[in-house]
């Protein structure tokens, strides 16, 4: 609203949307009938203010916002039956949408309210041209300020309801999560269950090869070509015990030397060999290295 000492402008701005928005025209329809009204027709009695044209279309704005919190509240139950019914992961998507819609929300009553509160601080300064009188001045002013606290309560109820309604959503956020858990805790119950079937079963192949393998063993001593064992055979158990202590230490020695990444390799000779592998390929590129 622009206001000077001579006239009064209420601007307002109407993007055009596939949504339903309020038209211009819906507006000041809206505006006219509010001269039906017993309330304002009294209010434009008792003061010239223009400004009291400006707070009543205010009012409308309040009943649009007490209309989307009545549709928002709905969907929200809607979607908390379907999170209690159908347990999708999936439905969170939506909620976090609220959410960032509630958030929004937060800023836009800010401005709103601070919209209002200009209002009741700024004076309109045609008010010295239309009022002579002090003391309808004075009972104007108060008129005003009167009009733009209930303005203002009401924003602060809206403002509760927003919050109430991020409650809602959050504790329904963490009504899905919780939901999914229980769902992963009893797959994780079942795989456990179905681990220790196999843990016994695999137990009771251990008790078997227990039982078996000194007999097994045995038949593998037996079976050998010694000297010991069979006469006429040329090797001997020492021979046997010697080559097979032998190719055991080779076969640790290339483990651990293939495995860089052991604890057997310290930090230092690492590196040693790669700054000498860095400095042979510089060597050959025959560049500097430094």
């Amino acid at each position: 609203m622009h206001r000077t000492s001579t006239t009064s402008t209420i601007i307002s701005y109407h993007p055009s949307s596939e949504l339903q928005r309020t038209s211009a025209k819906r507006l000041q329809c809206l505006v006219q009938r509010t001269g039906d009204s017993v309330y304002w027709s009294n209010i434009f009695k008792r003061s010239k203010d223009p400004t009291f044209l400006f707070l009543a279309s205010l009012w409308y704005a309040l009943y649009a916002w007490d209309e989307a919190f009545e549709v928002l509240y709905r969907y929200i139950n809607t979607l908390e039956s379907d999170v209690l019914r159908y347990n999708d992961i999936k439905l969170t998507r939506e909620l976090h949408k609220l959410q960032a819609h509630l958030l929004y929300y937060q800023q836009l009553l800010r401005d709103f309210q601070v919209s209002v509160e200009f209002v009741r601080n700024t004076l309109n300064p045609a008010m010295s041209v239309l009022e002579t009188n002090p003391d309808e001045r004075e009972d104007s002013t108060k008129l005003l300020h009167k009009e733009a606290d209930n303005i203002t309560s009401e924003i602060k109820r809206l403002t509760g309801q927003r919050v109430m309604l991020s409650d809602r959503l959050q504790n329904v956020i963490h009504l899905a999560f919780a939901s999914v858990n229980i769902t992963d805790s009893k797959a994780m119950q079942s795989l456990a269950v179905t681990t220790m079937i196999d843990s016994a079963a695999m137990k009771q192949i251990s008790y078997l090869a227990m039982i078996f393998l000194p007999a097994s063993f045995l038949a593998n001593v037996f079976s050998m070509n010694v000297h010991e064992i069979n006469p006429p055979t040329i090797a001997s158990l020492a021979r046997y015990v010697e080559i097979t202590v032998g190719l055991t230490v080779l076969t640790s020695w290339v483990a651990i030397a293939l495995q860089t990444e052991s604890t057997f390799h310290p930090r230092e000779l690492q590196h040693l060999e790669t700054s000498f592998l860095a400095l042979v390929l510089c060597d050959r590129a025959d560049i500097h290295c430094y």
